[in-house]
């Protein structure tokens, strides 16, 4: 049989691979954080008719020569560019401005087996319990912030905020990463709203409390929130940082979002539902938050979503080039079976 009927069968095969990949790009071109693919083709082993020779004072040397035998599919990459940001004012939508990736845990996961998923959509809600979780429910990793001292009375008892409070210098565990908003491991708020003779609720470990303060009545001059709820509504900085609105207008931050890093992104692995999973080539994540020195990590641009990075007029062009590719290959076959044919037909 001849050689460049298998060339071509490896041609059409491995366009037809090439499609997919467009394909799918261009049914993900409003996908939120969205990363496109691209294919990269390989010659395989070629044949040798004849091997190269050195030249001497008496001959000139050769060069091989050899007969390829069709190309396979080298690579498919993903391409980490970054994506558009896209604006929707949704206090809760998240874009990374650089390096990074948000870290969630799926269905619970512990990260410290290497459980956590990562992905650049950042479209984040609010559960009931209180925690920041993805449209799937998965939890949003973060750093706590301890702000038990975020205010403190001024002269006439009053609230003010503590001027020396510095937020990276008050994080719950700088070197651990936790659900956000988990109340279990939130800080101790019993000493940031005070309520007059200790008898109307509080709140303590993240949750309002409807006992009288286990520490006993507080000064009757203390200042009352008169709170509802434990926060009323939140907001997200550049820097991530999740704030939390209390009554009569106070604000406090509850936690800093983790960002990962990669020593190679181009190693991770997609797992669907916009997460990847990190692979042996990417290397282990390297935890973060927005803009810390040293980390690479990028900003955080709150009230907007990175939008797919797939380049439609590339992805056209790409299919134009493609489709071309597997017509001249689809040619190869047919006229290599009309070479067999008139070989066949010597005979008559």
């Amino acid at each position: 049989m001849m050689r460049s009927l298998f060339s071509g069968v490896s041609g059409l095969r491995n366009h037809q691979t090439r499609m997919d990949v467009i394909g799918n790009n261009i049914a993900n071109v409003n996908t939120t954080g969205f990363k496109a693919s691209r294919t990269v083709f390989q010659d395989i082993f070629s044949q040798a008719v004849r091997g190269s020779s050195q030249g001497s004072e008496f001959m000139g040397g050769t060069n091989p020569i050899q007969i390829g035998l069709g190309m396979r599919l080298g690579t498919i990459d993903t391409l980490f560019r970054p994506g558009a940001f896209g604006g929707t004012d949704n206090i809760t939508d998240c874009t990374i401005g650089g390096d990074g990736f948000f870290t969630i845990s799926t269905n619970g996961l512990d990260g410290a087996d290497g459980k956590y998923l990562f992905t650049r959509a950042g479209n984040f809600y609010i559960d009931n319990f209180g925690h920041l979780v993805t449209s799937n429910g998965d939890y949003v990793m973060g750093y706590l912030i301890d702000f038990s001292n975020y205010y403190m009375d001024d002269a006439n008892n009053n609230l003010v905020r503590d001027p020396t409070f510095d937020i990276d210098s008050n994080l719950v565990a700088p070197d651990a990463v936790t659900l956000i908003g988990d109340p279990a491991a939130s800080a101790d708020l019993s000493k940031i709203y005070l309520r007059n003779n200790g008898t109307a609720p509080y709140i303590e470990n993240g949750l309002l409390q409807e006992s009288t303060h286990p520490d006993g009545p507080i000064a009757s001059d203390a200042k009352d929130p008169a709170l509802d709820e434990v926060f009323t509504d939140i907001k997200i900085d550049k820097d991530g940082v999740v704030w939390g609105f209390a009554g009569d207008e106070l604000l406090y931050p509850i936690a800093k979002i983790a960002l990962a890093m990669f020593v190679n992104n181009g190693g991770l692995e997609k797992q669907g539902d916009s997460l990847y999973r990190n692979t042996g080539n990417s290397g282990d994540p390297m935890y973060a938050y927005a803009k810390k020195l040293g980390s690479g990590a990028g900003l955080i641009m709150p009230g907007g979503l990175e939008m797919s990075n797939v380049d439609l007029a590339q992805e056209f062009t790409d299919m134009i080039v493609t489709q071309r590719g597997f017509q001249a290959n689809s040619r190869i076959i047919t006229v290599s079976d009309t070479l067999l044919e008139e070989l066949v037909n010597l005979k008559r």
